[in-house]
């Protein structure tokens, strides 16, 4: 592994993204043992979080794309599933799939809302902020979101059927100052 950054899991199977080495390696989630170091090895540039719905693995690159995969072969189904528009970061940090959506984080300020059997998007700033975004994750119809910023480190919590803010410091830590 070379800066391994995320993770997806499908019953035994663990998917890791290696950042550094540009792939997503395969290994057996209850021993540790590795199937396939260079299960995705091609069409990745700096692969960063990872997500898996329906037997396809959704990728976020670090050249501001969003790929798809098969996840039983690691066969490209398409590597520029989601690319930006008008000038907008995407595929940067944290993926999400719930439900036939895909929620990604758009640069650093902004999580778009996406149709993950299309890719087309339903809404590009779902949620806006003045903070660093980076990972996200859903449970039920809630979308839990790491902010940073200099005065207040938080996990918020959002709709996520209409991106609405329930609690923007769900779980909040101080902020360091320099």
């Amino acid at each position: 592994m070379s800066f391994p950054n995320g993770l997806a899991l499908s019953g035994d199977k663990l998917y890791v993204s290696n950042y550094a080495n540009n792939t997503i390696g395969l290994y057996n989630a209850n021993t540790g043992a590795t199937i396939n170091s260079r299960f995705i090895s091609s069409g990745l540039h700096n692969p960063g979080d990872i997500a898996l719905s329906g037997g396809k693995l959704f990728v976020s690159n670090g050249n501001d794309r969003v790929g798809v995969y098969d996840a039983s072969t690691g066969a490209t189904i398409d590597r520029f599933y989601i690319t930006p528009q008008s000038g907008g970061d995407i595929g940067i940090g944290g993926i999400a799939v719930v439900g036939g959506n895909l929620f990604v984080v758009n640069g650093s300020e902004t999580i778009g809302k996406y149709d993950a059997t299309t890719g087309a998007p339903i809404k590009r700033r779902f949620i806006s902020s003045e903070s660093f975004l980076e990972s996200i994750a859903m449970s039920g119809g809630n979308l839990f979101v790491t902010i940073a910023n200099t005065s207040n480190n938080a996990v918020g919590k959002y709709d996520a059927t209409t991106g609405a803010t329930i609690d923007s410091s769900f779980i909040s830590f101080p902020g360091e100052s320099d």
